[in-house]
């Protein structure tokens, strides 16, 4: 484990490289030439077996490419590869898969060393083009001497006095491992790479979303002036303490943190994590919207697991009107309002949002908009995401949402 001191003022720390981030995992870079309306749908191949399916979306030709990315399973790896199966041949359009690059445990194996076995036809070696249906492999020494590399190393962080970030790439839910304990130090393990941090007298830990594979983090950090900018993507700083042991105001374009032994500005910070929960500070993005969701359907604020969850659902898998839809099947919703009709729907809308009997323009307004076919779920986000509902809430959120995680 190597050993990493700051000094007796205020330091930032990338604790890791951006090589460090891809061990452990098999990534191809790929682009695609869809036909008849519809894109490659490769499976990603580890030993002979199936391990994900993807679709390829980027256009090559635009010079589109696409990182898919998956675990190395905790077993001898003999091979890896890619399985076309959905290839099209016409006699205007051909469907075609191209591969770009293929990495595993952090080593770049030469494309030109797969070989391309074409169902019902010859074998071809070297080739970076799918064009027909079948696997591409590449095994052989290559592979076994990638997979014989050693994982990232662990380190030790000692931030010394003053107020310290450690930086770590990548969205914090579903990459990392974080614990306290009792003694203020906070461990940071990385499931793909295997390290396993330990960091004392660190203050800060951000976790700057955005992809190690072809550019790594974006988040910029000025120590001296205490000021921590996020960047692009779902960022998370980590505060070592309870949620009520810290200050959290909004200020101009960012937010103010104070207490224990934190004073500092943050700026495109989308989370903060305590000991206890998160805050939100994503007013207008997934917390927020999650948010006023409640206001609008269920005409109360959320309770703090359930924001918790939505807005989980947001960020990882569920689109805004899919959640809206949730809302509405959802038994609170059930058994509070009963299998209401359009006009008695819109009616509830704007008695929760607007605390108010529609007016017969408006009403009429909506009904027929979901008598012509738009669901109940984009209704109800139009009046969650309405002007008069941002502002009826804006005073309650303004500081951020405190929730927490299933």
């Amino acid at each position: 484990m190597a050993v990493i001191n700051g000094t007796e003022g205020n330091d930032a720390f990338i604790a890791h490289t951006e090589a460090d981030y891809l061990k452990g995992q098999l990534i191809f870079t790929m682009g695609a030439i869809p036909a008849a309306g519809a894109w490659p749908r490769p499976n990603i191949m580890i030993n002979g077996q199936a391990v994900a399916n993807v679709t390829v979306t980027s256009y090559i030709r635009d010079g589109n490419t696409q990182v898919v990315a998956v675990p190395l399973p905790n077993v001898p790896i003999t091979s890896v590869g890619i399985h076309y199966f959905n290839d099209l041949n016409t006699q205007t359009e051909d469907r075609t898969l191209y591969i770009g690059s293929v990495m595993v445990n952090g080593i770049q194996l030469p494309v030109s060393q797969g070989s391309y076995a074409r169902e019902g036809d010859t074998t071809i070696p070297g080739q970076n083009a799918m064009d027909w249906n079948g696997i591409m492999t590449w095994s052989g020494s290559l592979l076994s001497d990638a997979m014989a590399q050693p994982g990232a190393q662990s380190h030790q962080i000692g931030g010394g006095g003053g107020m310290d970030v450690v930086i770590y790439t990548g969205r914090e839910r579903g990459n990392f491992d974080l614990k306290y304990y009792a003694d203020a130090a906070i461990t940071v393990g990385h499931w793909l790479s295997g390290f396993n941090d330990v960091l004392r007298n660190v203050e800060n830990v951000l976790f700057d979303d955005r992809s190690a594979y072809g550019g790594g983090a974006d988040a910029v950090v000025d120590a001296n002036a205490r000021v921590i900018d996020g960047g692009r993507g779902l960022d998370t700083l980590v505060l070592n303490g309870h949620r009520d042991q810290f200050h959290v105001t909004k200020a101009g374009v960012g937010f103010s943190i104070f207490g224990n032994g934190v004073d500092e500005w943050v700026t495109n910070v989308e989370r903060l994590k305590f000991t206890n929960g998160y805050v939100a500070l994503d007013i207008e993005g997934n917390s927020g919207q999650a948010y006023r969701l409640y206001q609008a359907a269920f005409d109360r604020v959320p309770d703090v697991p359930g924001l918790g969850y939505q807005t989980n659902a947001l960020d990882t898998q569920l689109t805004l009107s899919q959640v809206a839809g949730n809302f509405i099947a959802s038994p609170e919703f059930q058994s509070t309002y009963g299998n209401v009709s359009n006009s008695q729907f819109v009616t509830l809308l704007y008695q929760n949002v607007l605390d108010r009997a529609p007016d017969a323009g408006g009403l009429q307004y909506h009904v027929n908009r979901l008598e012509s076919g738009v669901s109940r779920s984009d209704v109800l986000i139009g009046f969650s995401e309405s002007p008069e509902n941002q502002a009826n809430v804006i005073g309650s959120i303004q500081n951020g949402m405190f929730f927490t995680m299933p």
